[in-house]
């Protein structure tokens, strides 16, 4: 992979707002939740329809919780885009679009749809326009049934690097 280790990272952990505990998140976030319970949480709003979307917003949550642990805004940037470099491949490419899952598709209706050209536009000229394409391109490429890919232990060194630097 040509990228650097902020990239990679970010490709690794982009997800991670999927599996964290939306209790914890909110606890790490705001403080200690109340009697309230989880209401105002995110949900999976495709549950009524009986497709996991998973969880709305969970890039949100994963780049704030990143934030919390310490990783770099560049990290945080990057997983907080994934959502809405899917809004712009699917507003400039048909095959792309054609080429996503159902639950996809689905979520993508829940994440505002493809960009409008305008909004396409836009987010060309983000700094990081070209880094937020390609690891969603990467995100799409990993979801291929019995994909050989290094172990989690082969990222420890370099996480380990990125947020020794930030202390």
């Amino acid at each position: 992979v040509n990228a650097d280790d902020e990239t990679v990272l970010a490709a690794l952990l982009h997800d991670i707002g999927q599996f964290c505990s939306a209790k914890e998140m909110h606890r790490m976030i705001v403080g200690d939740m109340d009697d309230a319970g989880s209401e105002g949480l995110p949900q999976n709003p495709g549950a009524k329809t009986g497709q996991s979307v998973g969880i709305m917003g969970h890039e949100k949550l994963g780049a704030e919780y990143l934030r919390r642990l310490g990783f770099s805004s560049k990290v945080c940037n990057l997983v907080e885009s994934h959502v809405v470099a899917k809004r712009y491949l699917t507003a400039i490419d048909q095959k792309y679009y054609e080429s996503l899952s159902n639950a996809s598709k689905l979520s993508l209706k829940f994440q505002g749809g493809p960009f409008s050209p305008e909004d396409a536009a836009a987010f060309e000229t983000d700094p990081l326009f070209k880094e937020k394409v390609q690891l969603r391109k990467w995100d799409d490429a990993s979801k291929v049934v019995d994909l050989q890919t290094p172990g989690l232990d082969a990222y420890r060194a370099m996480a380990i690097k990125h947020l020794g630097r930030r202390i």
